[in-house]
C-alpha cells in the first residue's frame, strides 16, 4: 500500500504547532498554512511544506515505518530576530518527539536536519519584504 498519510500528517504538523504549550501561537496566532500563506497574510506566521516521503523496506518487505519524512518549515517575519525566535520555539516543540499525533501518526523520531535565514524580496519591486528562516526537519512514523 502506497499511502503516506500526508494529508493527515499536515494537519496534525499543524495542530502540533498551534496547540503547543511553549508559544509558538504566541507569534503566530492561527497564521499557520500548508505551501503557501494567502496573499495579503499578516506577518509573523509559519508555512510548511512536505519535501520527500519514503517507506521503510526489509527483506520481508514494508517494515509499516515511513523515515526520512522530510518536511520544510518556515518562520516569516518582518523582523530577522522575530522569525529566528519563532523558529527557536519550532525547534523547542518538535526536537526528538515521540508521540502519537491524532489517530494515525505514531512518530518515533523527529530532527532538525538543516536551518538558514535569508531575506525575500516582496515580488512588487518594493523595500518591503520579509524575513525567513527555513528549517528542514525528518521525521519516522509509523501507522498509529
Amino acid at each position: 500500500m502506497v499511502d503516506f498519510r500526508l494529508d493527515y500528517f499536515e494537519g496534525q504538523l499543524a495542530q502540533q504547532i498551534l496547540g503547543d504549550a511553549i508559544g509558538v501561537a504566541t507569534w503566530v496566532d492561527t497564521r499557520v498554512f500548508p505551501d503557501i500563506a494567502p496573499e495579503g497574510t499578516v506577518l509573523p506566521y509559519i508555512t510548511f511544506a512536505d519535501i520527500t516521503a519514503q517507506r521503510a523496506y526489509h527483506m520481508t518487505g514494508d517494515t509499516g515505518l515511513t523515515h526520512n519524512h522530510v518536511v520544510q518549515i518556515d518562520c516569516w517575519s518582518d523582523e530577522p530576530a522575530e522569525s529566528r525566535q519563532i523558529a527557536g520555539k519550532v525547534i523547542e516543540l518538535l526536537s526528538a518527539v515521540q508521540a502519537t499525533w491524532g489517530t494515525q501518526i505514531d512518530v518515533r523520531r523527529s530532527h532538525l536536519a538543516s536551518m538558514a535565514r535569508e531575506y525575500v524580496p516582496d515580488g512588487d519591486g518594493s523595500e518591503k519584504g520579509a524575513w525567513r528562516t527555513r528549517m528542514d526537519w525528518e521525521f519516522a512514523y509509523r501507522d498509529a
